[in-house]
């Protein structure tokens, strides 16, 4: 078994190995499981962090849109070759108020607070005045004792636990709001639940 001291180290074996239980290939199911059915249309130019095997954006490059990527594996860039306009590896590298949408799927459950926190803090200053970051969070309400986000096996296994009232402050601290919560019940046996959020600039318009 290959031994991982960093996240990045974890990530970039997956990708070269093309491992496809930890890369995720949701394509167009990405709509219905971040719910933006009514945010897709008008967006032009979207931001996707997380690019997996890029099945989601050959699905948007394919509709017309414009395509950046962010992911901290730079070897992801292969997966977008010839459809994502700009590849990032850091969040403070995305540009100011580029994005009509930013999708976040299957990430958040690999990243410790302060990690999700900087995805958030620059996704949110990313957005155009009318842009909306649809980030999904599991919600393990139910950790045992001794749980610990801290350890490298939780990140990898993508069992990183946090409840909704700490997105929320995360929100909140990058000038952020929510502006729609939806919630998603993944494995009730198992008590694993979890949110879909809508975030938009705390300038933003409101209806």
């Amino acid at each position: 078994m290959v031994s991982h001291k960093t996240m990045e180290a974890f990530w970039l074996d997956m990708h070269q190995k093309h491992h496809l239980p930890s890369l995720s290939g949701n394509g167009v199911n990405t709509i219905p499981a971040l719910g933006i059915e009514d945010l897709l249309g008008p967006a032009q130019v979207i931001l996707n962090i997380g690019v997996g095997l890029g099945c989601w954006e050959d699905y948007l490059a394919g509709l017309g849109k414009t395509v950046d990527c962010l992911d901290i594996t730079p070897e992801a860039a292969d997966a977008v070759k010839g459809v994502c306009r700009t590849f990032y590896t850091a969040p403070a590298a995305l540009p100011v108020g580029e994005y009509d949408l930013i999708t976040e799927l299957l990430v958040a459950q690999h990243a410790l607070d302060p990690v999700l926190e900087d995805h958030i803090l620059h996704a949110v200053s990313a957005l155009k005045p009318q842009g909306t970051y649809a980030l999904q969070a599991p919600d393990f309400s139910s950790a045992p004792d001794g749980w610990d986000n801290s350890s490298l096996g939780c990140q990898m296994a993508g069992s990183v636990r946090r409840g909704v009232e700490v997105v929320s402050a995360m929100v909140a601290r990058s000038r952020g709001r929510i502006v729609r919560v939806i919630g998603v019940d993944w494995y009730p046996q198992w008590n694993l639940a979890g949110y879909i959020y809508h975030i938009r600039r705390w300038d933003a318009p409101r209806p």
